[in-house]
C-alpha cells in the first residue's frame, strides 16, 4: 500500500518516480492489480519513441504521476517504469538526455492506445519545449520466432 502523503491546502506534492504510482489517461484501463495480462498467442507488436530532452526525469516524473492515478506503474531495479495495460505493456525509461517510450501489444490497435496515451502527454507537457515524439515499430514476433 502507498505511504499517504501530505501537501498544503492548494498544492499537491508530486510522487516520487521511485515508489510505484497508479496513472490515468482516458483511452486506457488497467487489468486487476496482482494479476498477469493475458494474451493470444497471435503476433507480438512493438514500438519505440526516444524523446531527446535536457529533462528526461522532470518528464518521465509527470508522466507517472499524471497516468498513475488509473494505471499502475511498477520500477524495475534497472530504472524502467512498467504497465500492464488490457494485455499491452507500457514502459517509461530516462537515459542520458533522452526518454525512452515503448509499447508493446498482440495488435496494431492496442498498441497505438499505448501510443497515444504516453506519446500525446509527454508532448503536451513539453510543449513549451516543442518536444515531439515519434514512434518507430521495432519488430512483430509469433511464438514461433520467441
Amino acid at each position: 500500500m502507498p505511504a499517504r502523503r501530505t501537501a498544503r491546502a492548494g498544492t499537491r506534492a508530486p510522487p516520487s518516480p521511485s515508489t510505484s504510482t497508479a496513472v490515468p489517461a482516458e483511452e486506457i484501463h488497467t487489468t486487476t492489480p496482482g494479476t498477469t495480462p493475458t494474451t493470444s498467442p497471435a503476433a507480438v507488436i512493438t514500438s519505440r519513441a526516444d524523446v531527446i530532452t535536457d529533462a528526461p526525469g522532470r518528464y518521465a516524473k509527470q508522466l507517472l504521476s499524471h497516468l498513475g492515478r488509473k494505471v499502475e506503474f511498477v520500477e524495475s531495479p534497472a530504472g524502467t517504469w512498467t504497465a500492464h495495460i488490457l494485455g499491452s505493456v507500457a514502459r517509461i525509461t530516462v537515459g542520458d538526455d533522452v526518454l525512452v517510450l515503448q509499447a508493446e501489444g498482440p495488435d496494431e490497435e492496442s498498441v497505438g492506445r499505448i501510443e497515444h496515451a504516453l506519446g500525446n502527454h509527454v508532448e503536451r507537457f513539453g510543449q513549451r519545449k516543442d518536444l515531439t515524439v515519434s514512434w518507430q515499430r521495432t519488430s512483430t514476433t509469433t511464438p514461433s520466432e520467441v
